[in-house]
């Protein structure tokens, strides 16, 4: 079957290749099999989960008709000390479609962790909607550990309201065809970001998709995106900031680097920034390209190996999304980068 995902909503020129991502594989089939873990202090939150038997759809554009949702409040005024992990280890084959809904309630606070990991085939899309209310705080970290030859489907949505802060942090370590849509509302006072770390070997497929509206005054917008393809893979990444009518004294900036590891690999960017109001503070850039040559002699010289020379130069670049992540996550980064540079 054949897909048109993640499409722009203002094209540009054919010429970048870059207006959306067409795909063809077998539409999955949802039996229901699947299942999320959910671990960490339950007792001050709601939780409720159902499988429904009607369409889950996206702003990414996937439709399947089938899917477990998992409804997850937080009452107002609580404050949730230590992560809540969603987790899942994948079967071989196996497929999960799953919505998670998280509602913050005034302010309150608490921090997820999705972990998805398989060592065979296997299928995810999970669409996750988050509503943070007046003076909220969330962050979620999302880490896709799936086999080489799975599919990594995963579309956010998301409000953040007065005062409030939401964090998204999304690493991309796995599977052949990768698909990310986000979608951002950011109100007064408040911040919305998203840090994406992503690495790209063999003939993987690498798609990412953002859009964040600022909507009201002084919101602050943040995108930032590290990355390194290596091999025949490919990655597209569109980003777009939208400063809307009535934003004034708002901040929006994204940036997203690309180290290239092979002559074969491919990157295309696409970084927007769109402006309805005046008062309003926008920046962003791309760098994509190889690891020079005097910097690996420069390193060598004081004694890496050439694999060590890439190691510290990934790790630098990665630094500023590894640096709020947990020891053990980051161990597991090391690892993916120990992989890839074998």
């Amino acid at each position: 079957m054949k897909y048109r995902l993640n499409a722009l909503p203002v094209p540009t020129t054919n010429h970048f290749h870059i207006n959306d991502i067409s795909l063809e594989f077998p539409k999955p089939k949802y039996h229901m099999e699947g299942d999320l873990q959910i671990e960490g202090d339950l007792s001050s939150i709601v939780i409720e989960r159902e499988f429904l038997g009607k369409k889950l759809t996206s702003k990414m554009g996937f439709e399947v008709d089938s899917y477990q949702e998992i409804r997850i409040t937080i009452p107002k005024g609580v404050h949730v000390a230590k992560p809540i992990v969603l987790s899942h280890h994948f079967s071989s084959r196996e497929v999960l479609f799953t919505k998670i809904i998280l509602t913050y309630l005034e302010d309150s606070s608490c921090d997820f962790t999705f972990t998805f990991s398989s060592d065979d085939t296997s299928f995810l899309y999970l669409v996750e909607e988050a509503h943070l209310g007046v003076g909220a705080e969330g962050n979620v970290l999302f880490s896709n550990f799936l086999g080489d030859t799975s599919y990594c489907f995963y579309a956010q949505e998301n409000v953040v309201e007065e005062g409030a802060k939401l964090t998204h942090t999304l690493l991309d370590l796995g599977g052949s065809v990768r698909l990310y849509h986000g979608f951002g509302r950011t109100l007064a006072s408040s911040m919305n970001q998203l840090r994406v770390l992503y690495l790209g070997d063999k003939e993987s497929t690498l798609d990412f998709h953002f859009y964040y509206q600022n909507e009201e005054k002084h919101s602050t917008n943040s995108i930032l995106v590290e990355g390194a393809l290596k091999d025949s893979s490919c990655k597209n990444f569109r980003g777009t900031i939208d400063f809307l009518k009535g934003c004034s004294s708002s901040v929006g900036e994204e940036n997203e680097n690309c180290i290239l590891l092979s002559d074969t690999c491919r990157s295309r960017s696409l970084p927007q920034m769109l402006c309805h109001e005046e008062d309003v503070v926008g920046t962003h850039g791309v760098s994509s390209g190889h690891i020079s040559q005097d910097t690996l002699f420069y390193l060598m010289s004081r004694g890496l190996s050439e694999k060590e020379a890439y190691h510290v130069i990934l790790m630098g670049n990665f630094s500023r999304i590894l640096k709020d992540l947990p020891e053990e996550v980051v161990s597991q980064v090391i690892d993916k980068i120990e992989e890839m540079l074998a």
